[in-house]
């Protein structure tokens, strides 16, 4: 029998490489719209499956993988064309590092209007086309690569940031504009204004609907949580010995398995074939019998 273990708990602070896919039994990846690991030099959203068009953005390596660094230049930035993404209820989840304490960054919606995002000294802005700001926040200005979780509710004309699962109080929340369609998502410097940037962004995810303070710190200490889980394998029992039919007994080998843990929880019941073909455990070892096996 072999049983199929997620390991995204081993990507917290590194980026997976290859190919990946939405996990849309995730709480978070079942409203993803827009999503962007900008790990390749043609970066893609693993939503719409649209490429991005890269203007003067250059791919670089941190320790935890690849980012683009968007310095220097006003038209530097990448843009997608997007189907997907809401008007009025929107999250916002990027990684981001800010060079200088003056930095622009541009992650906007765009149809005609947008939604444009920015941190300049140690201020913290979202604003209309029409240049009214409808949040911000004077607060410390981070130097090193943090996640960011942008709230955006048009309906409540209310909106929130956070930084590394920690929300930034007390902002100035203006009338939020309501748009018609977004169909264009620009990240970078530059990409809707003249003012060049001075940092880098390692990945832009796009949600439908409004995280609360608990869903934003669970989406920073583990982003990578709405992708598909990559899966390891260990095989229990060998030869050939029958396997048991749908919805009997379970078995290692020939031998009928009376317990099963998954740590320390009683696992009371086990669904095999037909009415669930794959089952799948997390945690760090799984106990058959009082015997202990360990998978990586």
């Amino acid at each position: 029998m072999t049983f199929f273990i997620p390991r995204w708990d081993k990507y917290k602070d590194k980026k997976p490489t290859g190919s990946v896919e939405i996990g849309r039994n995730n709480w978070a990846g079942a409203t993803c719209s827009f999503a962007t690991l900008l790990q390749d030099r043609t970066p893609i959203d693993l939503v719409s499956k649209n490429t991005g068009d890269v203007n003067i953005a250059t791919l670089q390596e941190a320790p935890f993988g690849s980012y683009f660094n968007f310095t220097g230049a006003t038209d530097n930035y990448i843009k997608f064309d997007i189907t997907e993404v809401g008007d009025d209820l929107v999250t916002v989840v990027f990684r981001s590092k800010f060079g200088s304490t003056k930095t622009f960054i541009d992650i906007g919606f765009s149809d005609g209007g947008r939604r444009a995002i920015y941190n300049t000294n140690s201020l913290h802005y979202m604003f209309s086309s029409g240049g009214t700001n409808f949040y911000e926040k004077n607060s410390v200005f981070p130097t090193g690569w943090v996640w960011n979780v942008l709230t955006i509710d048009a309906i409540n004309n209310a909106a929130n940031w956070y930084e590394n699962g920690d929300v930034l109080t007390s902002p100035i929340n203006n009338v939020i504009p309501l748009y018609t369609s977004a169909n264009i998502l620009a990240i970078g410097s530059g990409a809707d204004t003249a003012y060049p940037g001075d940092h880098a962004i390692s990945d832009v995810f796009v949600f439908n609907e409004i995280f609360d303070a608990e869903q934003a710190r669970s989406i920073s200490e583990n982003p990578y949580q709405i992708l598909k889980p990559r899966r390891k394998f260990f095989v229990l029992g060998s030869g050939d010995v029958e396997p048991p039919a749908p919805g009997n007994k379970l078995y290692l080998g020939a031998t009928e398995i009376t317990t099963l843990k998954l740590g320390s929880t009683d696992i009371s019941t086990v669904y095999l074939g037909s009415v669930n073909n794959e089952t799948t455990f997390q945690g760090s070892n799984v106990t058959f019998n009082g015997e202990n096996v360990t998978y990586g």
